[in-house]
C-alpha cells in the first residue's frame, strides 16, 4: 500500500512530517544538550509508523466488514478479494487527519516523553 506513490505522499505530510516537526520543536526546548541524538531516537520510531497505519487501516476495513456481513474476519480472509481490500485500506488512509491538527495533544505527548528519557 506504501507504494502507492500518492498514499505514501499523504501519509507523508499528514503524519510523519507533522510529527518530526514538533519533535525538532520540542526536544530543544527540553533538552539542551544532544538534542540531535534525542531527535533521532524519537524520529526513528515515528517515520517507522506509516506500517502501523497500513496495518491499522487493513484491520480497521476487515473489522468493519466482518460486521456488516455479520461474519468472523477468519472467515472473511477466506474470500475477501485481496484487491478490494487493499483498496478500501488505501481510502481509508487518505480519510485520516492531518496530525498538524492535534498539535497540541501530540505536545503534550511528546513532553511527558522527553522528560521520562531525561530523568
Amino acid at each position: 500500500i506504501l507504494e502507492d506513490e500518492k498514499i505514501a505522499k499523504f501519509v507523508d505530510e499528514k503524519y510523519v512530517k507533522p510529527i518530526q516537526g514538533l519533535l525538532k520543536e520540542y526536544i530543544t526546548l527540553f533538552k539542551d544538550a544532544d538534542e540531535e541524538e534525542y531527535y533521532e531516537m524519537f524520529s526513528d520510531v515515528f517515520i517507522q509508523s506509516p506500517e502501523f497505519l497500513v496495518y491499522q487501516s487493513l484491520l480497521n476495513v476487515l473489522v468493519i466488514l466482518a460486521v456488516e456481513e455479520n461474519s468472523k474476519i477468519s472467515s472473511l480472509l477466506k474470500k475477501i478479494d485481496k484487491n478490494a481490500l487493499i483498496e478500501k485500506s488505501k481510502e481509508m488512509l487518505l480519510n485520516i487527519q492531518s496530525l498538524d491538527d492535534y498539535k497540541e495533544e501530540i505536545t503534550g505527548f511528546m513532553k511527558v516523553l522527553i522528560e521520562e528519557q531525561t530523568q
